[in-house]
């Protein structure tokens, strides 16, 4: 019996959060295991978006019902008026018994499923949290394929190389220099991922390699500085960047293994939850 207003049409013309910006919000713990939290979340949440588009459908068929049973109070005055007559106060009664009885079929009448169209009113939410899905059990191997690529940016670029400033100058020249700061975007992925901090001990080892990465680029930029002005110190910085980068490819290499051996702690968790997150993706949200 909900009355239809502007905020129910505004929770219609929402969109539902994703899991960093649930996590965000004061009262949520989007820690380990709060995933299943989330999930508690947006599928009541997509529900009563549902009902709230479907409110004023509800309110016609209640117009309907009132409208129906004001109609059967003419029968029955008249039935009442006409009770010394016996046949027509009969008659009478029996077309107020009637008007009752089909009275729930004349509301189930009104054609809703046309009314209003559900698959495609929720059909970007079920989106959103069939990809937050995906990457939180990372389903699609999402962060094999980062640790591969970080490692093989490792194997392609070696700041070893640079000796010099005319090495650093066509270093600081070329596209390689971005390979340090597509490095970065790759431990900045690994340190923020969740699956690594609910299903592994890699977090901690993510986290250290994207500070090590950050503290490559910033020495090889204050190595820059000091081009062609004081050598030694331009040495300084320089190793100490090709320290943290070295330190960085180690800590990449070592999560790369960890990761793909047989027994690392997520490819166990991802046996328990591989094919009840896959189910939930592909059924569940469908179902909704």
């Amino acid at each position: 019996g909900e009355e239809y207003s502007e905020q129910s049409r505004e929770v219609t013309l929402e969109t539902l959060a994703t899991y960093a910006e649930w996590s965000a919000k004061p009262g949520n713990d989007g820690g380990p295991g709060g995933f299943p939290r989330y999930i508690k979340y947006a599928i009541p949440w997509m529900v009563k978006k549902l009902i709230s588009e479907a409110i004023w459908v509800r309110y016609v068929k209640r117009c309907i019902r009132t409208g129906c049973k004001v109609l059967m109070l003419f029968p029955i005055l008249s039935a009442n008026l006409n009770w010394m007559t016996w046949g027509v106060s009969s008659k009478h009664v029996r077309v107020a018994w009637l008007m009752a009885f089909a009275l729930p079929f004349v509301t189930c009448t009104v054609p809703t499923r046309l009314l209003i169209d559900f698959d495609s009113l929720v059909s970007g939410d079920v989106e959103i949290l069939k990809m937050e899905a995906v990457a939180h059990y990372n389903l699609d191997g999402h962060l094999d394929n980062v640790l591969a690529n970080a490692s093989k940016v490792c194997e392609d670029h070696d700041l070893e190389r640079i000796q010099s400033f005319s090495d650093f100058a066509k270093w600081s020249h070329s596209n390689h220099h971005k390979n340090l700061q597509k490095m970065c975007d790759y431990t900045k992925q690994l340190a923020n991922s969740v699956a690594l901090k609910t299903f592994t001990d890699l977090a901690d080892e993510a986290h250290e390699a994207h500070i090590r990465c950050q503290t490559s680029q910033g020495k090889m930029l204050e190595a820059h500085a000091k081009v062609g002005k004081k050598h030694e110190e331009f040495n300084k910085k320089l190793q100490e960047a090709k320290v943290a980068y070295s330190m960085t490819c180690e800590h990449l290499g070592h999560m790369l293994t960890a990761l793909r051996s047989d027994d690392s702690l997520l490819t166990i968790k991802q046996r328990q939850l591989h094919d009840l997150a896959g189910t939930f993706v592909k059924d569940g949200c469908s179902g909704l």
